[in-house]
């Protein structure tokens, strides 16, 4: 129980990490790109993790989850916010 509660601890100190670091790139990021721009490479960084965290749980937990779903509709938003960027 004990090294559960370790990585638990380690886990979130990764996390709290890299929430943090979300700022600091997002305001270098805002110096090359436009906003819109920049949203969409967010966005499409975000898709590309979630879809390997899918295909990981499809593959090797055998779990059913809606797979094309999800990706198709992180797709369908990263463009829909790079579309915004040309009205």
């Amino acid at each position: 129980m004990k090294a559960k509660s370790f990585i638990s601890e380690i886990l979130l100190v990764l996390v709290t990490i890299l929430w943090g670091l979300g700022f600091v790139f997002q305001s270098i990021g805002g110096g090359y790109l436009d906003v819109f721009s920049f949203n969409f490479c967010r966005n499409l960084l975000a898709t590309c993790f979630i879809g390997i965290v899918l295909i990981f749980l499809f593959i090797y937990k055998k779990k059913k989850v809606q797979i094309f779903l999800h990706l198709f509709l992180n797709v369908v938003y990263c463009i829909d916010v790079y579309m915004r960027g040309f009205e």
